[in-house]
C-alpha cells in the first residue's frame, strides 16, 4: 500500500487463514521462508509468519555495499568520480551491463548506478574492492541490522572455504530497511 491510501486491516479471521495457507505452503513444500506485510503509512505489521528468520538474499546485499559506499562519499572517504578498473576484481559473469562493455574504468558514481540499475555483478566486486567488506559491514551493525549481511563477493563458483552466498538476512530487518530507505532516513 502506498502512503496515504486508505485501507482498512485485514480481519483476524482473514489473518490467519492467510498465515494458515502459507504455513501449509511452507510445510508442504519443504521450503522455509519468511513473510511480513505492513501498512507504509503505519508502520504496524499486518501480516507477519517467521519474520525473524534467516534467509538466503541474493543481490539484496548488494544494497548494503551501496548503503555504505554511499556514506564513505558522502563523509569524503571516497571520491565519487574516482575511476576505478575492471581489472581490480576477478571477472565474475551472470547479471550487469559492464562485462559487456568496451571501457575498463568507471567512476564510483557510475559503478553505484550499475550496481543498483543491473545488479551488475563486476561493478560489485571492484566497488566492494574498494569499499571493503569490514566497513560494509560495519555500517550495517551501525543501522542495527544483526541478521542481515553482505557475506562475500560475487562468485561465478563458490568453493568450500567461500561464505555459502553473497547475502543473508531477515523479512524484519530488510522490510525496516527498505522502508527507511523510502523515507531518507539511512544516509
Amino acid at each position: 500500500a502506498r502512503q496515504g491510501d486508505d485501507l482498512e486491516p485485514p480481519s483476524l479471521r482473514q489473518h490467519h487463514a492467510v498465515v494458515r495457507s502459507l504455513e501449509h505452503i511452507a510445510t508442504s513444500s519443504g521450503v522455509r521462508w519468511s513473510v511480513l506485510v505492513h501498512h507504509s503509512a503505519q508502520r504496524t505489521p499486518l501480516l507477519s509468519v517467521d519474520a525473524d528468520h534467516v534467509c538466503a538474499t541474493a543481490s539484496v546485499g548488494k544494497v548494503l555495499l551501496l548503503i555504505a559506499a554511499a556514506e564513505l562519499m558522502e563523509c569524503g572517504d571516497i571520491d565519487a568520480k574516482a575511476l576505478l578498473s575492471r581489472s581490480d576484481a576477478d571477472p565474475v559473469a551472470d547479471s550487469g551491463l559492464w562485462q559487456h562493455l568496451d571501457v575498463d574504468r568507471l567512476s564510483v558514481s557510475d559503478l553505484c548506478t550499475f550496481i543498483g540499475a543491473t545488479s551488475d555483478n563486476l561493478a560489485t566486486n571492484v566497488l566492494l574492492h574498494q569499499v571493503g567488506l569490514p566497513a560494509v559491514r560495519s555500517r550495517t551493525e551501525d543501522l542495527g541490522l544483526l541478521r542481515t549481511a553482505l557475506l562475500d563477493l560475487v562468485r561465478d563458483s563458490r568453493g568450500p572455504d567461500d561464505a555459502p552466498q553473497l547475502s543473508v538476512g531477515s523479512t524484519a530487518e530488510l522490510t525496516w530497511l527498505f522502508a527507511s530507505l523510502a523515507r531518507g532516513e539511512i544516509v
